[in-house]
């Protein structure tokens, strides 16, 4: 009898103990976290392999200076830290140059444009930024 019960016991306690992974809440970052210069890894879950490795530097006073490609994308931005908000408006500006892959650049602004928030990644120097459906959209590690 006691053998049944202490298993019943172990069971219970397998079936109703919290997992470690509870909480399904994308970790934001705070305005300081988020500041500096990424280096863009993927765009729409394609790694980035082209000749000058893309980057976005978040900056003081909202600015966004990227380098997409052979183009520079310059812009501001707006980040709420207690949300993970992350919105860039539709004029930023960009050099126009013919680059060997205007694909991955074009992807690239697409993503930007697209952009609705900023979560840290599973890897712990990384970011991705997400689309308004959650979806990632582009993966940034320092």
């Amino acid at each position: 009898m006691k053998k049944i019960s202490f298993s019943a016991l172990i069971l219970s306690a397998l079936f109703f103990t919290p997992s470690c992974k509870t909480s399904q809440k994308a970790e934001t970052l705070s305005s300081s976290e988020l500041n500096g210069k990424w280096t863009i890894q993927s765009v729409n879950n394609q790694e980035i392999k082209i000749e000058r490795t893309p980057f976005m530097d978040f900056m003081e006073e909202n600015r966004l200076n990227a380098q997409v490609g052979c183009n520079i994308y310059n812009s501001t931005y707006t980040y709420d830290a207690t949300t993970g908000d992350l919105t860039f408006p539709a004029n930023g500006q960009m050099t126009m140059m013919a680059c060997p892959d205007m694909a991955t650049e074009d992807a690239i602004v697409k993503a930007i444009a697209a952009t609705k928030k900023v979560e840290k990644a599973e890897s712990g120097k990384c970011i991705n930024l997400l689309g308004a459906d959650g979806n990632v959209l582009m993966t940034l590690c320092k």
